[in-house]
């Protein structure tokens, strides 16, 4: 079996957390010299970054042109440029400043392989400092080990609490929406809950994600909340489906954890993780 598919078993009251890589500016890191003395009301430059804009950036060449602006109200009055490799200080350039509030910095940075931190740094007459910095990852495998850019994520959550011939559950499908709603509007996932599904919605929804395109990066969350059950006799798991007889010895009504875990292997896309808030969930690893 390919290794892109992890299982886990929940508990009703884990908290459920999935980040996706986010790529945005980092805010500017802020120092105020309180030991010296400060007339009025103090204000801090101002760094914009024009390249590279991103706070974490791939490279396969071992240098980059930085370029930024830096601007103060007050005169500027210490200016450096400091470069830190793999967590240790590899070099450092300081700019001579005489009375002026904008400056800008285009500037030719030397990267040795591994991660690279270029970081700018800008005092003003008002002991105000501001410090902003951008990360570099340098190397021959560094795209191809990068998290794309354009990368999506998909959840596709099932919950059932609903059944035919089971007891009806009271917080699968509420607990499938509140993750929904989180892994939308604070991870950016496109989400999909599927509430109540028989045996045969189940694999024609599974079907349907194993027919899409999908980018190298891309990634899917799969989530099952509801009954389970495990069968000595088979020595297998089962998630039940709404409508799974409760007394089938063949067990052809239930979803076999090992059809699961083989059409959920044949989805073409790379990087997949699936959840299960099901009893016996835990089984759904054969080597458990």
């Amino acid at each position: 079996m390919k290794n892109k598919l992890f299982a886990m078993a929940l508990l009703i009251g884990a908290h459920l957390q999935v980040t996706a890589q986010n790529f945005s500016e980092r805010t500017n890191s802020i120092h105020l010299n309180f030991k010296e003395p400060i007339n009025g009301i103090t204000t801090l430059p101002t760094i914009v970054w024009k390249t590279p804009q991103l706070e974490y950036t791939n490279s396969q060449q071992n240098s980059i042109e930085i370029e930024a602006w830096v601007t103060s109200e007050s005169p500027l009055q210490n200016l450096k440029i400091t470069v830190i490799a793999e967590g240790e200080a590899s070099g450092e350039k300081q700019i001579e400043l005489i009375g002026i509030r904008e400056q800008r910095i285009k500037q030719n940075i030397r990267l040795a392989d591994g991660e690279n931190t270029i970081k700018i740094t800008a005092e003003n007459s008002n002991s105000g400092i501001i410090s902003s910095s951008r990360t570099i990852l340098v190397g021959k495998d560094a795209i191809a080990d990068a998290i794309s850019i354009d990368r999506k994520d998909y959840a596709l959550i099932f919950a059932t609490d609903e059944y035919d011939n089971w007891p009806d559950l009271v917080n699968p499908i509420d607990d499938a929406r509140s993750i929904g709603e989180l892994l939308r509007n604070k991870y950016g996932f496109n989400v999909e809950i599927v509430e109540n599904a028989n045996i045969e919605d189940v694999f024609i929804k599974l079907s349907d994600y194993g027919q899409r395109k999908y980018k190298p990066q891309d990634q899917l969350l799969i989530f099952f909340a509801g009954h389970g059950y495990f069968d000595e006799n088979f020595g297998e798991g089962f998630v039940v489906a709404k409508n799974s007889l409760e007394n089938d010895k063949a067990k052809t009504t239930y979803i076999s954890h090992n059809r699961l875990r083989g059409v959920i292997n044949n989805i073409s896309i790379e990087h997949i993780f699936l959840a299960m808030d099901v009893c016996f969930g835990g089984t759904f690893d054969p080597l458990i």
